[in-house]
């Protein structure tokens, strides 16, 4: 990789604008050569691009199709654009910008193929909607073991990461669903790509609200269920 490799910053966001702008404008800030990709996923009204900084680059799918097909957009772009490292981050303002870098790093380093930023204190406080996301992660945790055969990495839900080209070229080829976290980081372990675990202390949310509640951690509960028997089976035929 060269001196000066090229990053793509990708932010998904569905009406989650609130500190947008800060957050654009903080990675371009960054040492090094940044590029920012945000993707707006069907947003209404829709995000207006005069709000971003100049050189923020924008693009609108035409309905809410999810994260995993925002993943895919911004994996393409990465690809056929020439960028070394593909990093995504929320548009809320709770994946902290200057820990960037330590992600980066780890990909660029060639220490890793993939980087996940995971959270050292995931799932505070009590509700409904935390008892039942405590539960899903180690069900998670649980299975992904079960699956690879190794120790997991923690944080499977965490949405902040970094990967070269290799990974997103593995990861372009699969399905990925509205929320891909975990089901990226256990194809990850499963191809064998190297992973890096980078502690990180998530800020507050300080605007919007979290767009996984009850019901929607309970689909993806199911959706993981049916990722993991379709490796499973996949294993099992494989000689």
């Amino acid at each position: 990789m060269n001196s000066s490799p090229r990053i793509l910053a990708f932010l998904p966001t569905l009406n989650d604008f609130a500190v947008l702008p800060q957050i654009c404008a903080a990675i371009q800030a960054l040492p090094g050569d940044y590029a920012v990709l945000v993707i707006d996923d069907g947003s209404y009204p829709p995000l207006d691009r005069a709000t971003l900084p100049p050189g923020t680059m924008v693009g609108h799918l035409p309905e809410n199709y999810g994260l995993g097909v925002a993943t895919h957009v911004a994996m393409d772009h990465m690809l056929a654009h020439g960028y070394d490292v593909l990093v995504r981050l929320d548009s809320d303002g709770q994946h902290p910008v200057d820990k960037i870098p330590l992600l980066v790093d780890e990909v660029t380093a060639d220490r890793a193929d993939f980087a996940i930023g995971t959270r050292i204190d995931p799932h505070k406080g009590f509700g409904a909607r935390i008892l039942a996301t405590r539960f899903i992660s180690a069900y998670y945790r649980l299975i992904a073991r079960w699956l690879t055969g190794s120790r997991v990495l923690g944080d499977l839900t965490s949405g902040f990461m970094a990967m070269n080209r290799r990974t997103a070229s593995l990861m372009a080829k699969e399905p990925l669903e509205r929320y891909p976290e975990p089901e990226m980081l256990m194809l990850g372990m499963l191809e064998g790509l190297r992973i890096a675990r980078v502690p990180i202390k998530a800020n507050e949310r300080e605007f919007g609200r979290s767009t996984i509640g009850v019901n929607r951690a309970m689909l993806l509960f199911y959706r993981f269920n049916i990722f993991a028997l379709s490796r499973l089976f996949d294993g099992a035929k494989r000689p």
